[in-house]
């Protein structure tokens, strides 16, 4: 995934414990991504949340209300579906993503504490030596990922830096 997240290696990745004793915030956010085989159609279910609406928006004028209460939840459920949802091409990554309502009362990023940090093969030396300021202050371990030289694929191991 370091080519296709991590601009072709020279950037880096940080790592995020699930514990919610740690990180209460982000782990009931965190949901592991669905792989499926084609795509997904929602067609019935945009069309009966637009019914639903124009029922709603009906009985508003009618009832000469300026309001209308969604409280159809359809729409919620593709929102989310499509969110956490990839081809089966993609499974190898295993990814999981972070969904935080925008009405949320506290900073617009959830607040969240690194296990550990981890440098792509070809970082600038730069950037790498701000990432391991980051993780002494942070007190956290920091890892340089390198090709295993016995490994026939090319396979990227990380090999710890000590701070």
């Amino acid at each position: 995934m370091w080519a296709h997240y991590s601009n072709n290696h020279k950037g880096y990745c940080v790592s995020y414990s699930t514990d919610f004793n740690i990180n209460e915030e982000l782990s009931p956010s965190l949901f592991p991504v669905q792989y499926l085989d084609g795509r997904v159609d929602i067609t019935n279910y945009l069309e009966g949340f637009l019914k639903h609406m124009d029922t709603k928006y009906t009985e508003a004028i009618k009832g000469q209300k300026h309001e209308i209460l969604i409280d159809n939840l359809q729409i919620l459920w593709v929102v989310i579906l499509t969110s956490y949802i990839k081809e089966k091409k993609w499974e190898y990554e295993q990814e999981f993503r972070v969904m935080k309502p925008a009405n949320v009362p506290k900073s617009e990023f959830i607040k969240a504490n690194p296990a550990a940090i981890y440098i792509g093969e070809k970082c600038k030396e730069e950037h790498k030596l701000r990432l391991v300021n980051i993780a002494f202050i942070m007190n956290i371990p920091i890892y340089q990922m390198v090709v295993n030289p016995a490994s026939k694929s090319f396979e990227l191991v990380p090999e710890q830096i000590n701070i």
